[in-house]
């Protein structure tokens, strides 16, 4: 199980206390979010339950647009409350804990260096 939260929880209860962490977005009427969901859960063991979060897409619009969410499933890599990476569509529970472990070891400065700032990480 994933913990579920919504945009008015973020940055309290999740941005500032986590160091290194995935965010799950989602919709319930999703089919590949669905697919996903057995993914998540398997990650989940491995990494541990506070390493992942799950939000809704149709319920948190002031997220979506934060972040710059334009399709679901998309998955967030955060760090030191940067945003590191972001991958949309489907990624199974191999490609979940390979995109957290690519960040575990950073500081905050380099997640400062790393953070997305935009739609890509520049220059292509």
């Amino acid at each position: 199980m994933t913990n579920k939260f919504d945009n008015s929880e973020f940055e309290k209860k999740i941005l500032m206390t986590h160091k290194n962490f995935l965010v799950f977005v989602r919709a319930d009427w999703c089919s590949n979010c669905k697919a996903m969901e057995s993914y998540i859960q398997l990650a989940a063991i491995e990494l541990g339950e506070e390493s992942i979060f799950e939000i809704n897409a149709d319920e948190n619009h002031a997220f979506l647009k934060r972040y710059k969410v334009f399709g679901v499933p998309t998955t967030l890599l955060f760090n030191h409350g940067k945003l590191i990476e972001r991958k949309t569509g489907i990624l199974n529970n191999r490609q979940l804990i390979s995109l957290f472990k690519t960040s575990e070891n950073y500081n905050a400065d380099d997640a400062a260096k790393n953070e997305l700032k935009g739609f890509f990480r520049w220059p292509l």
